[in-house]
C-alpha cells in the first residue's frame, strides 16, 4: 500500500500514463483500415492505450502487480521505439511539428512513468 509521500509520484505516473493513453489513441485514428498487414499495428496502438489507461484507474491504489504492469508496459514502449529506430538505421524524426509533439508525448511519458516508478520501488516488493 502507498503511503503519502508516495501520492505526489503516483499522481504524476497517473498523468502520465493518461497523456500516453489518449496520444496513442490519436495515433490509432489515424492509421489506415485494418489489414493482415497492418493488424500488428493496431494491436500494439489501440492494446498499449487501453493498457494505459486502465493504469490510470489502477494507480490510484496501486499494489505488487500494478507496479509491475506499469514497469513492463513503460520497457515495452520505449523498447519498442528503440527497437524501430535501430532497424530503420537512424532516428526517424517525422517532420510536421504535430507528428514531433506527439512523438515527445509518447516517449516522454513513459520516461516519466519510468522515473516515477523507481522512486516508488518498493510496491514492486510488497504484495498485498
Amino acid at each position: 500500500m502507498s503511503v503519502p509521500r508516495d501520492a505526489r509520484k503516483l499522481r504524476i505516473a497517473r498523468w502520465a500514463e493518461g497523456a500516453y493513453a489518449l496520444s496513442a489513441l490519436v495515433v490509432a485514428s489515424a492509421l489506415p483500415p485494418p489489414t493482415p498487414t497492418r493488424a500488428l499495428e493496431w494491436v500494439h496502438w489501440i492494446g498499449t492505450a487501453v493498457l494505459a489507461g486502465m493504469l490510470v484507474l489502477k494507480l490510484r491504489r496501486p499494489n505488487h502487480t500494478t507496479w509491475w504492469v506499469a514497469a513492463i508496459l513503460a520497457a515495452y514502449v520505449l523498447g519498442v521505439a528503440l527497437f524501430s529506430a535501430a532497424r530503420a538505421g537512424r532516428v526517424a524524426v517525422p517532420s510536421a511539428p504535430l507528428a514531433i509533439a506527439l512523438l515527445a508525448v509518447l516517449l516522454g511519458s513513459q520516461l516519466v512513468v519510468a522515473a516515477c516508478l523507481t522512486g516508488l520501488r518498493h510496491l514492486a516488493r510488497t504484495r498485498s
